[in-house]
C-alpha cells in the first residue's frame, strides 16, 4: 500500500525522502524533510522522481513551499540589518534565517526582561518596538533606547548576573529568544556573522552617546527633530519606511520620557512641527515631509549609525 521511495534505513539524515500512496483511487504523493533543502538539492531528487506525474506534481510543490520558506527568511530584518555591514555566505544567511523561525507573540505593554531579572537568553525583535528603560524611586521613567525589527537585546546579556534595567514592548510583537548556547556557536562557527553582530553593538553604543548629547545640549525642538531623522533612517534601513513614512507607536508621554521634556511640552513641539509642514502625525504613523529641514533642524548627522560599509583593505588605495 505504501511505497517509500528512499527507506528511513538507507536514507541519509537530514535529505528529503518521497513517499507515494496509491492505495487509493487516485494516487497521493508527499514529499517530506526535516528541513527545507536548498534549491541546487532540488535537482538530486529527479532520478528518483521519474516519470511518475503524481510525485513530479509532489516536488513542484514542495519546491514552491521551500522557496517562499526560504524568501521569508531571506527577508527578515536581521539579515537586512547585518547586510549593511557585510555580505554573508549562503551557510550564513541560512544560520541567520533560522533564528527567525521559532517566535512567541507579545502583547503591547508586556516586558521581555525586567530589571534584577538573570538573563540567560538573548531576545531578537523579528517586528514591533521594544525599549530600554529606568524607574526612579520617585516613579519618574527614563527611557534609553528604541528597539525596532532587526534589533537583538545584547549578543552576550546571559554574562550578567542580573539585569540593571528593563525591557518593555511599544507595541504587538513577534521575538524569537535565542539561548546562550545558540548564540555561543554562532559567533564561534560563523565570523562573518560574529564581525556584523559587533559592528551593530558599536552602533547601539554610538546611538546612546547621541542621545546622551541630545538630552543634554539641544532645545527642545531640535531634540525631536533628532529622534525623528534617527528612526527614520533606522527603519529606512531595515526596509520598514515607505513614502516617508513608518510605524511609530509611541505616546507623547513616551516621548518625553526619552528626551526629558513634560507631556505637554512635547504636545508643543509637534503642533509646531505640523505648522511648519515639517511631519505629520495621525495615530502611530509618522510622516516625514522635508527629511532634510528636519535634519537641519535637528543637527543630524547619520554618520554615528555607521550605515556605510568600511571599504575593505584590498579595494583602498596604496596612496
Amino acid at each position: 500500500m505504501i511505497e517509500q521511495i528512499c527507506s528511513s534505513a538507507r536514507r541519509p539524515a537530514g535529505q528529503a525522502w518521497l513517499r507515494h500512496d496509491d492505495s487509493r483511487a487516485k494516487c497521493h504523493c508527499r514529499l517530506q524533510s526535516p528541513r527545507p533543502l536548498k534549491y541546487h538539492a532540488m535537482a538530486d531528487l529527479t532520478p528518483i522522481v521519474g516519470d511518475n506525474p503524481c510525485i513530479r506534481q509532489s516536488m513542484i510543490q514542495f519546491v514552491l513551499l521551500t522557496a517562499y520558506e526560504e524568501k521569508i527568511g531571506m527577508d527578515n530584518p536581521l539579515t537586512r540589518k547585518l547586510s549593511s555591514f557585510t555580505d554573508f555566505s549562503e551557510e550564513d544567511t541560512r544560520r541567520l534565517n533560522d533564528l527567525c523561525r521559532n517566535t512567541d507573540s507579545y502583547i503591547s505593554g508586556s516586558d521581555l526582561i525586567m530589571e534584577g531579572d538573570r538573563p540567560d537568553s538573548v531576545f531578537f525583535l523579528l517586528e514591533g518596538w521594544a525599549y530600554r528603560y529606568k524607574f526612579l524611586p520617585d516613579g519618574n521613567r527614563q527611557i534609553v533606547a528604541y528597539l525596532i525589527p532587526g534589533d537583538l537585546c545584547d549578543i552576550h546579556i546571559f554574562i550578567l548576573k542580573q539585569m540593571d534595567h528593563s525591557i518593555g514592548l511599544l507595541s504587538d510583537a513577534k521575538v524569537a529568544a535565542i539561548p546562550k548556547v545558540d548564540m555561543l556557536e554562532i559567533l564561534d562557527s560563523h565570523p562573518r556573522i560574529a564581525q556584523a553582530l559587533l559592528w551593530a553593538t558599536l552602533v547601539d553604543e554610538a546611538v546612546l552617546r547621541e542621545w546622551i548629547v541630545n538630552m543634554g545640549q539641544r532645545d527642545a525642538f531640535s531634540k525631536l527633530a533628532h529622534l525623528f531623522c534617527e528612526m527614520w533612517f533606522r527603519m529606512r534601513q531595515v526596509g520598514l519606511v515607505h513614502a516617508n513614512q513608518f510605524d511609530l507607536p509611541l505616546t507623547q508621554e513616551q516621548l518625553g520620557d526619552t528626551v526629558g521634556l513634560t507631556k505637554v511640552h512635547v504636545n508643543r513641539v509637534l503642533q509646531r512641527m505640523r505648522r511648519e509642514s515639517l511631519i505629520s502625525l495621525s495615530g502611530k504613523t509618522l510622516v516625514i515631509h522635508d527629511i532634510e529641514r528636519l535634519g537641519q533642524i535637528g543637527e543630524f548627522d547619520s554618520t554615528y549609525l555607521h550605515l556605510e560599509r568600511r571599504p575593505s583593505p584590498s579595494s583602498q588605495s596604496n596612496y
